[in-house]
């Protein structure tokens, strides 16, 4: 995302929170605008980042947050798609939880069998988000594989 479309989003459509992309974890001015400029929560999926990348985001966001009431999340993603079961890792979100104590703690991820794992970490307050992305239509599911919700619309 650049900062044009993010202003879009929160000065225009006024959304209540941006998910910042694991593609964008390192968009230092996306997230120097969303934090600074914006008292609009944020969460960042960390697909594709090692420790220190995701460790000088956090610190980014932190400093820029510092004395603002406005949370931001930081989301466990396994940028595989589909990812299979042996390498979903929830075990990131135990870690994320005691490295990065001022952040809400969470987890995005395509594969759907591990979404009642991840709600039993939920109510053992260990992950606050969850993102799912999924496929309305089915017929469009070519565009990105793994999303095994889907829906078939019927004309008529």
């Amino acid at each position: 995302m650049d900062v044009p479309s993010a202003k879009f989003l929160v000065e225009q459509l006024k959304v209540p929170f941006i998910k910042v992309g694991s593609s964008d974890h390192s968009n230092t001015p996306l997230l120097q605008y969303l934090a600074a400029e914006t008292d609009t929560p944020l969460i960042v999926s960390t697909g594709m980042a090692d420790l220190y990348q995701i460790k000088s985001t956090y610190d980014l966001l932190r400093r820029l947050r510092k004395g603002s009431t406005a949370k931001f999340g930081l989301l466990q993603c396994t940028s595989a798609y589909p990812t299979q079961p042996e390498d979903v890792n929830l075990a990131v979100i135990d870690s994320y939880r005691d490295l990065f104590p001022d952040a809400v703690i969470g987890y995005s991820g395509e594969y759907a069998r591990e979404a009642g794992t991840v709600r039993g970490r939920q109510k053992r307050n260990q992950s606050r988000a969850c993102h799912r992305p999924m496929t309305l239509f089915v017929a469009c599911s070519f565009f990105h594989a793994g999303h095994e919700i889907g829906y078939v619309p019927t004309l008529g």
